[in-house]
């Protein structure tokens, strides 16, 4: 019954933002993950970090395509979306991105390939 005070609702999700693998609410478009290994040694650092971040990954599917690098804060709004290009080690890709400028908090890193998810991490910002 309606007792007049406002309600609220908590929804449990996980470091991603996530109900599910298949129901992420980050304000997002969805994206198919790709069929091979999803993570792809994906390794973000410093995290947390305070002036930049490094990104590095392996994806030896993909070496001649062309990758983007996804940056969301919690709310889902886009802070930041790169294209990079691999560098002349095979499968092997690195970003540094500069976040000095970024308020403090948790933001979601997603990496993909001709439009599949390839990775998807989190980042804190102090």
């Amino acid at each position: 019954p309606d007792t007049g005070n406002q309600d609220a609702w908590i929804i449990k999700v996980d470091s991603m933002g996530c109900v599910s693998p298949w129901e992420c609410w980050v304000g997002q478009r969805d994206y198919k993950w790709a069929e091979e290994n999803i993570y792809h040694n994906l390794k973000i650092f410093p995290n947390p970090a305070k002036s930049w971040i490094e990104i590095e990954f392996i994806d030896e599917v993909g070496r001649q395509s062309q990758y983007e690098v996804g940056v969301v804060d919690m709310l889902g709004r886009k802070i930041k979306e790169v294209k990079i290009i691999p560098r002349k080690d095979k499968g092997f890709f690195s970003h540094k991105i500069n976040v000095l400028n970024w308020n403090k908090g948790i933001y979601i890193i997603t990496i993909k390939r001709d439009n599949l998810i390839i990775g998807k991490s989190k980042a804190i910002i102090n």
